[in-house]
């Protein structure tokens, strides 16, 4: 089951990054009626989920950049951004390389009992699948913003 679930956390992640590679710079930040957040914001908010609820399945701390929680996570809003908040560009770059990392340091302990579990999933593997299941709904909403903003 492992191989099944890091293909789908695969396959995911680069639809997700082939997707964003074709958000227009005019797109990035609007923000429309449907929707309370814009594009760069999913696509950080998937960083901060899926390394949080990777690093709580573990009982570690999350390894996500500085201040990416502050822009991306739950209830955050780019009504609230300064200056700081990282670009589409660096976010991509982050998303490039997580699904390994994270898939790495779960490897061969899908079926133990997480040590963080906010959702009362009795594994860890379950968890990632939950995790597919996040990131293919922000997808939906970035591709959602994508057709809206155009």
């Amino acid at each position: 089951m492992e191989t099944e679930i890091f293909r789908q956390w695969n396959t995911w992640r680069t639809l997700t990054l082939k997707t964003l590679q074709r958000v227009e710079e005019a797109q990035v930040d609007k923000i429309t009626e449907r929707f309370n957040n814009n594009i760069r914001w999913n696509a950080g908010h998937i960083v901060v989920i899926h390394d949080r609820l990777t690093a709580q399945m573990l009982g570690e701390a999350p390894s996500y950049p500085d201040g990416y929680a502050t822009y991306f996570d739950k209830g955050t809003s780019p009504d609230d951004w300064d200056d700081q908040v990282p670009s589409l560009n660096e976010i991509m770059a982050e998303l490039e390389g997580q699904v390994e990392k994270l898939q790495d340091s779960i490897q061969g302990r899908l079926g133990e009992e997480p040590k963080g579990n906010i959702f009362n999933m009795p594994t860890i593997g379950d968890l990632a699948m939950f995790a597919v299941g996040h990131e293919a709904m922000h997808l939906s909403t970035i591709q959602s913003l994508m057709r809206l903003t155009k």
